[in-house]
């Protein structure tokens, strides 16, 4: 290695984020995904449909509020809507 650099393996210039896809289901939003930190998933518990094993969102709002706790816990997400 000459003058110090770096080699490409030894720093990530663009860290991994997990992608979640929200899909628009008829008048709900929802989405699948297995959180292996327990505190997003805790963040999101009051949307979670158990026998569906999948977080919906009725509103604008509750979808847009999920969005802000997937962003700040370093996830991408994508709208996916029907046409």
């Amino acid at each position: 290695m000459k003058n110090g650099a770096l080699k490409s393996s030894e720093f990530d210039l663009h860290p991994k984020h997990k992608r979640v896809l929200v899909f628009k289901l008829g008048k709900i939003w929802a989405f699948k995904h297995f959180f292996h930190d327990r505190e997003v998933y805790d963040e999101l518990i009051d949307y979670y449909n158990k026998d569906l094993y999948r977080f919906e969102f009725k509103s604008h709002a509750a979808r847009n509020s999920c969005l802000k706790i997937l962003d700040r816990n370093g996830f991408d997400y994508e709208l996916v809507e029907f046409t």
